[in-house]
């Protein structure tokens, strides 16, 4: 008889009533769910840490990466009382029978300060695991929505954004999202911050869905200095393209330095033709930078460098796996809101 475990709703609960548990195992399919409770519990263990690093170890069972995530579950940090280590795909874990000894190894002998969470896309637990081992797991089981509860779960989280939606853009939603719970967290996060003040139909739904054919890290920096928001939809598309975002990062603090050398220059009493030459704008370039000189002012600039040293930290240490959670999309919705109070945000 194929065991009944707690499914990610009644897990929800016990989260909310401050219960954690030190090992996990999260069953099933649907990985976009998984994944915001990944975060959750993140969040849970670190108490709102604003550096992660080395607190929490991210490692993947099909990538034959279980000895660095045994060595990182058993070493003690110097720098964290609680750390956190990911084990994705264990049900794809190469030559598990193999790697028994070392599996039972890091759950048996795991640190008080240390908590696990592992992953499966199976429905049941893998072979592998003895059922010893698995009496100290806290074991979730992760559905597949159904079609009526994705229509519930977008229409509910809509209207607790503010967004008004109509009944054939949620169905255009899920249908152009591919029923992926995690892309339909992404869009509904997009249209949000996008601040569109319109009844959501079929056809706003398109234009921040529907991919952009192409589209370089230049045509998104000239919409998000000149606070387009279609800016958020040129950023999604350079993630799904795989474009790494330190570099886009750069391009950002290049221009962003370009400037506050621009503005520095006009203070001193330098005419904008003077000042965009000493700062090296190409003819051909000096309308659009004109553009970004009027949306972004000296006194934005100046909060922005801080704003891209925090995204920089956050990147490097690998701390999310949203759109939503991007350090980048911080960033973004900052610049296109026009949030004056960029230095104090709580990222």
């Amino acid at each position: 008889m194929t065991q009944k475990y707690p499914s990610s709703s009644q897990f929800r609960r016990e989260l909310d009533r401050g219960r954690l548990d030190r090992i996990y195992l999260f069953l099933g399919e649907e990985e976009g769910e998984k994944d915001k409770f990944i975060n959750l519990i993140t969040g849970l263990v670190l108490g709102g840490s604003d550096d992660p690093s080395g607190s929490v170890g991210r490692f993947h069972a099909e990538n034959d990466e279980l000895m660095q995530a045994a060595d990182f579950a058993l070493s003690q940090s110097m720098f964290s009382n609680s750390r956190l280590c990911i084990l994705r795909n264990v049900e794809a874990m190469k030559n598990p029978r193999s790697s028994e000894r070392l599996f039972s190894e890091m759950i048996d002998d795991l640190p008080e300060s240390t908590r696990i969470i592992m992953t499966s896309a199976n429905n049941r637990p893998p072979d592998f695991i003895p059922a010893g081992l698995l009496d100290k797991m806290k074991i979730v089981q992760f559905w597949r929505y159904f079609d009526r509860d994705l229509y519930n779960y977008v229409r509910i989280n809509a209207r607790k954004n503010g967004v008004d939606m109509d009944d054939r853009a949620i169905d255009l939603l899920i249908e152009l999202t591919g029923k992926d719970i995690r892309k339909i967290d992404d869009a509904l996060d997009m249209i949000k911050y996008s601040g569109e003040s319109r009844a959501v139909d079929s056809e706003i739904i398109r234009s921040y869905i529907s991919d952009v054919k192409e589209v370089s890290v230049y045509d998104f920096l000239d919409l998000l200095f000149k606070r387009d928001r279609m800016a958020f939809r040129y950023f999604k598309k350079l993630m799904d393209d795989g474009t790494p975002e330190l570099l886009v990062l750069g391009r950002i603090l290049w221009q962003a330095e370009l400037l506050e050398k621009y503005h520095a220059q006009i203070s001193d009493g330098a005419l904008p033709d003077e000042a965009m030459k000493n700062c090296g704008v190409t003819t051909r370039n000096r309308d659009n930078f004109l553009a970004y000189a009027r949306t972004m002012p000296a006194d934005r600039i100046r909060p922005l460098f801080f704003h891209i040293g925090r995204a920089d930290a956050r990147i490097k240490s690998g701390s999310y796996s949203t759109l939503a959670s991007n350090p980048l999309f911080d960033l973004v919705h900052d610049v296109v809101s026009g949030n004056d109070q960029l230095i104090y945000k709580t990222w």
